[in-house]
């Protein structure tokens, strides 16, 4: 890929992707016109990453409260529906 693209029109495209990044701008159209011109994805992220850094996880990923409460299984069948509730058949 690197081969047949403008290397200068990369660069310019990741300078421009940088400025909004740094700033308050959306970056979505810079970095568009980045992958356009031929940078990699590996580029842009690397160009991103430069600048915000990345996002440590915060170890095992749970639901805030646990999980959700479900009936218990009558005699192995699901429970019934609330009356005034269709069921397909």
């Amino acid at each position: 890929m690197r081969a047949w693209r403008c290397g200068e029109r990369v660069a310019e495209a990741l300078v421009r992707m940088e400025r909004a990044a740094v700033g308050e701008d959306n970056v979505l159209h810079p970095m568009k016109d980045a992958l356009a011109a031929g940078a990699t994805v590996g580029e842009v992220c690397d160009t991103l990453r430069g600048i915000w850094g990345t996002y440590p996880p915060m170890g095992r990923c749970r639901l805030i409260g646990g999980p959700p409460e479900r009936p218990p299984l009558a005699g192995g069948r699901p429970p019934e529906p609330p009356a005034g509730w269709a069921i397909p058949r």
